[in-house]
């Protein structure tokens, strides 16, 4: 009989030690490296929400090293809209853990920018 899966298992998770570092990307467009996302997604509209949002996904479950964290996710995405961050449990987990005032109820910030959706899968 085994016991609960251990959260913190797994690749290594880049967690920063003071999340107020992140800087502030909503404008213009974003490519990430390779080794953060091997996509062939060109570039991400920063002026949308819901694209900042998928940059701090795909940038904390796959980032190892702290800066690339620091570089590339957005201060209020990651602060204000924690909770609507599709993580996987161990990313989630050991931030959380580091930083336990993200579990914290907040007003996210109104929406920099245009109103935007998430955009309809292409038929």
């Amino acid at each position: 009989m085994t016991g609960p899966r251990d959260p913190f298992a797994g690749r290594p998770v880049a967690v920063v030690d003071d999340p107020t570092r992140l800087t502030t990307h909503d404008t213009g467009h974003l490519t990430l490296p390779l080794h953060l996302d091997g996509s062939t997604h060109a570039a991400w509209d920063l002026t949308r929400r819901w694209a900042r949002q998928e940059v701090a996904e795909t940038v904390l479950t796959e980032a190892g090293d702290p800066d690339d964290v620091i570089r590339y996710v957005d201060r209020d995405t990651l602060l204000s809209h924690w909770a609507q961050l599709a993580l996987p449990r161990r990313v989630r987990a050991r931030w959380e853990h580091a930083h336990p005032t993200l579990t914290a109820p907040r007003n996210p910030s109104p929406d920099r920018g245009t109103p935007d959706a998430v955009p309809a899968p292409a038929a």
